[in-house]
């Protein structure tokens, strides 16, 4: 898992938390009907914006948010590279 999405996601619960804490009593937080309507809404919003394909692919995207692979740098910089010499020789539209 990436540092930065364990470092957000924790600061998130801690927000959360806090400000559960605050108030004092954390079951006003829980209330079904708004857990219905704010998932709810975000899954039809969701479906209404993109393919049914791309919707089913999100636990595939969420795999790859999460899992941290690590970025060879002298492989991107080559591909960037040999980008740059084709527009050169052959024009950007290469």
């Amino acid at each position: 898992m990436d540092l930065a999405t364990l470092i957000g996601l924790l600061i998130g619960v801690v927000l959360v938390a806090g400000a559960i804490l605050l108030e004092g009593d954390a079951i006003i937080y829980i209330s079904l009907n708004s857990v219905m309507i704010v998932l709810g809404g975000t899954l039809a919003a969701t479906m209404i914006s993109f393919t049914l394909n791309e919707v089913a692919n999100v636990f595939k995207i969420l795999g790859v948010a999460f899992a941290g692979k690590k970025t060879d740098m002298d492989e991107v910089t080559n591909i960037l590279v040999g980008f740059a010499e084709k527009a050169r020789r052959e024009g950007l539209l290469a």
